[in-house]
């Protein structure tokens, strides 16, 4: 939790002291936008993990709501197009469903994605509103030392795909405040005892919210 702090008190602390430099670097470039994003929001997984065979019973994992903190990387083409690189961070645990007892398992996810931005309304305006598709992988690491480890589970990372949407609206000139949605499609697929898992295709939603600082035009 210590790590969460420190995260959370960074993306506060780059709010706070760059966005008044931010607002008065002028009125948007609606032909080019560099900005960085720092948010904070929860992770919202929507069906088991993984499963797995354990004499003779099928296994189930659930992967628990939790917090997620992170930033996006924007870069404007035009005035309704943007390419943005996203990282994320989310402290949590799994839930191990057996059928002689049932478990908790502290777990990290790590998500990475790089997405086309559509602004359906365009990005310099005072509201704006977009929609993006693109890339994305998911990273779950466990503890070491846990009961997943005993079980002889091992974490992993899957690729597939991430759409999404997003919406601000400025505070002063340039400076927006930032809410967005964004749905990871992948199939999980791990490691156990030299056998690997079933796969479970998998909806990871995300819900944040944020503030988009400019660094060049946007």
């Amino acid at each position: 939790m210590r790590a969460v702090r420190s995260l959370v008190f960074a993306t506060c602390a780059t709010i706070v002291l760059t966005a008044p430099l931010a607002a008065q670097t002028g009125t948007p470039d609606p032909n080019r936008g560099i900005s960085l994003s720092p948010y904070i929001g929860v992770l919202v997984p929507t069906a088991d993990l993984f499963s797995f065979q354990s004499g003779g019973q099928t296994e189930v994992t659930k992967l628990s709501i939790g917090l997620v903190v992170g930033g996006r990387l924007g870069i404007g083409i035009g005035s309704r197009v943007a390419i943005e690189a996203d990282v994320g961070y989310s402290p949590g645990s799994l839930d191990l469903q057996e059928s002689s007892s049932d478990f908790n398992q502290d777990v990290t996810v790590l998500t990475g994605s790089g997405k086309l931005t559509f602004y359906l309304i365009p990005r310099t305006s005072p509201l704006w509103f977009g929609v993006n598709g693109g890339v994305g992988a998911v990273k779950h690491t466990l503890k070491a030392g846990g009961a997943a480890e005993q079980a002889g589970l091992e974490g992993g990372t899957n690729v597939g795909g991430v759409i999404g949407a997003r919406a601000g609206f400025r505070v002063g000139r340039l400076v927006a405040i930032t809410a967005g949605v964004d749905d990871y499609l992948y199939t999980a697929k791990f490691d156990t005892n030299d056998t690997l898992t079933s796969e479970e295709k998998q909806h990871d939603i995300r819900f944040t919210f944020g503030v988009r600082l400019p660094f060049l035009g946007f």
